[in-house]
């Protein structure tokens, strides 16, 4: 019997590039996605968006990795998400 992957099935490769995590105020932002302080936060990592939904459920979960829709994968022990961990 052979396997073959499904053709949706991304390759998963870690991103070294560094998480850049941008805070905006209601009157900065235009993706009306603020939340109940009326504060909007981005965070990219290698260009990438990331929903920060999840991200913060991962930050929370101690997970070690989250995983982009793409495929690509990044570390959350970084320096950049010590502050949103806390």
């Amino acid at each position: 019997m052979v396997v073959k992957p499904d053709e949706d099935v991304p390759e998963y490769a870690e991103e070294e590039a560094a998480p850049v995590v941008s805070f905006a105020s209601a009157a900065e932002d235009t993706t009306g996605r603020q939340d109940w302080f009326d504060l909007s936060v981005r965070v990219t990592v290698g260009g990438e968006d990331v929903g920060f939904e999840g991200l913060f459920v991962a930050l929370a979960a101690e997970q070690e990795f989250m995983i982009l829709p793409s495929g690509r994968y990044f570390r959350l022990d970084q320096a950049e998400f010590r502050q949103l961990r806390i």
